[in-house]
Parts: C-alpha cells; structure tokens; sequence
C-alpha cells in the first residue's frame, strides 16, 4: 500500500506497510499478553470447578475471561494478517468467546459432579 502525498509541485510516495514483523508491534504483544492472561485466569476457575471448590456461581466469571480471549484471538489474528481492527469485529469474536468459556465451565462442572457422585 503507497501513499502519494503532493507539495509545491513535488510528489513523493511514502509506503504504509510496516517494516517490522507484525508480533513486535504494540497490538501484537498486547494482544498475546491479554490472551495469556485471560487463559490463565480461565485456567484458575476450571480447576477450581474440577475440583469442587467452587459453586455453580463459579461459572459466571468464565464469561469475562472468555470475552478476553475472543478480542485477544481476533487482535492477534488481525495483527498477523495485517487487517485494520474494527470493533464489530472484536465484540462479535469476543461473544464467541464468552460462549465458549461459559459451555467450557459448564462442561467442568457438570464433568466435576458426575464423577465425585459416582
């Protein structure tokens, strides 16, 4: 992608594309730093839903953690390919994701009541 950019007469053209790789940018670690965070902060509800320790209120901060992850997957996904972030695009896979971690904590606890059951 090339700029044209005209003054006194004189056209210079200027590229838009950066030089660096896209994952050293300030959106690409941000977006594995927010995707680490929010799959350990996940990780931490599971286990505390395998292990019985928590309630079924417990599957309620699954959805935040999961919405995380869904802008993380979708920043880091757009840094990669070098598309321009929207934020239509980032509250549609950030649903994505709050319905995967919510299913996934279900999933846990109702695996976690099954097996101390029997």
């Amino acid at each position: 992608m090339v700029a044209a950019v005209t003054a006194g007469g004189e056209t210079r053209e200027y590229s838009l594309q950066p030089t660096t790789h896209p994952p050293v940018s300030l959106m690409g670690a941000g977006g594995v730093l927010l995707l680490l965070f929010t799959l350990a902060y996940l990780e931490s509800g599971l286990r505390a839903l395998r292990r019985r320790r928590a309630g079924t209120a417990a599957v309620v901060p699954a959805a935040p953690s999961g919405f995380g992850a869904g802008v993380a997957v979708w920043l880091l996904a757009s840094v990669l390919l070098r598309h321009t972030p929207d934020l239509w695009q980032a509250v549609v896979r950030g649903g994505v994701g709050v319905v995967a971690a919510v299913c996934t904590a279900v999933a846990t606890r109702r695996a976690a009541v099954s097996r101390w059951s029997a």
